[in-house]
């Protein structure tokens, strides 16, 4: 049984229950691609395990996201614990932080929300008001300037990327957490940030480059899932 985004009810995408056969879908394929390239090149270029781990999950969580399912987020808060882990010995200390003291909490809390607003195959997904997102700007601006002055101080790596990834990945979690559609928005440019960012970390570290496929798989991954909910055509398993 999958559910589906059919239409919009004041300000809310309404999710309702339909009948669908599993099929071989272009997003299977592509998340099956993407799981099996990164494990070959994991062995190939002997990247250590705690590397890769949250690499491979992810790829099957990135898939459930395209379907707008929320066990994504129960899958995903576990998988940030060892993205922590990864982004620790990287010393992306600004990923570390948004995969411990953000990621992590806030996926759990968006599982029960979304749960808790699931009721009979319906789910709804709110629209952010035009001063609302005035407001989040101007403390997104705020909130980057202030820690990139401390990781700066505390000599993180790529500080321009990685704190704007940790600032507009943050705000995106707390607003898929509250359940407004624009959290797919700044998924995508945080996401497009961090290809950016392993781009560059690619180029001095080869091993790198798994992450760097990821992060592209990430994008087009949440490409399907604003299409989706932006035109009120979601499904959920």
């Amino acid at each position: 049984m999958a559910k589906h985004f059919l239409k919009y009810k004041k300000g809310l995408t309404i999710m309702k229950n339909t009948t669908d056969k599993f099929q071989i879908t272009p997003m299977i394929i592509l998340a099956s691609i993407e799981f099996i390239v990164v494990a070959v090149l994991s062995v190939i270029l002997k990247i250590e395990f705690y590397n890769a781990l949250p690499l491979l999950i992810s790829a099957v969580i990135m898939f459930m996201h395209t379907r707008v399912s929320r066990y994504a987020f129960l899958i995903g808060s576990i998988n940030s614990l060892i993205y922590a882990f990864a982004y620790f010995y990287m010393k992306l200390y600004g990923s570390m932080l948004s995969a411990l003291l953000f990621s992590f909490p806030f996926q759990i809390a968006t599982f029960l929300n979304w749960q808790k607003h699931t009721h009979k195959g319906t789910t709804e997904i709110r629209r952010f008001s035009n001063n609302g997102r005035i407001y989040l700007f101007s403390a997104m601006v705020l909130i980057w300037i202030v820690m990139y002055i401390g990781f700066s101080a505390i000599g993180s790596s790529y500080v321009i990327w990685d704190n704007s990834v940790l600032v507009i990945g943050t705000a995106g979690t707390v607003l898929c957490t509250l359940r407004y559609a624009e959290y797919t928005i700044l998924s995508i440019i945080s996401s497009v940030i961090n290809v950016v960012l392993f781009a560059c970390m690619s180029a001095d570290d080869i091993t790198k480059i798994i992450w760097l496929i990821y992060s592209v798989y990430c994008v087009i991954c949440l490409a399907v899932t604003f299409k989706k909910i932006h035109n009120g055509i979601g499904r959920e398993k």
